[in-house]
């Protein structure tokens, strides 16, 4: 399957370069049907570039906290972060609500050359 969906410039890039394997998602409806090795075409919100990418893996978890105390940070290109500071960008874009009703899931991708 095929996925669409947005992305702002700072992790599209990240994600480009090779730096960010994992995207951060809720693990809401659209994230549910997604599974490894479909397809998603990332959309930069601010140039509106896009970029396809196949999917390595899925990883759901509880929490954006549990997510980021198992993953290593560098694979997300948040080395110099901590997870306070991850969890205050993520909580910047989603709500502490959602993250309860919904969970969360790190997508695994691969940019497709």
């Amino acid at each position: 399957m095929r996925y669409e969906m947005g992305l702002y410039n700072k992790p599209f890039q990240s994600i480009q370069l090779g730096k960010k394997v994992y995207e951060v998602r809720l693990y809401d409806r659209k994230r549910q049907l997604i599974k490894q090795n479909d397809e998603i075409v990332f959309t930069n919100l601010t140039t509106a570039e896009t970029m396809a990418v196949k999917v390595t893996e899925i990883k759901r978890y509880e929490s954006f906290k549990a997510m980021y105390e198992q993953i290593d940070k560098k694979l997300f290109d948040c080395e110099e972060l901590s997870i306070k500071e991850m969890l205050e960008s993520t909580y910047g874009i989603y709500t502490k609500e959602q993250e309860k009703e919904w969970g969360t899931v790190a997508i695994g991708v691969e940019v497709i050359k």
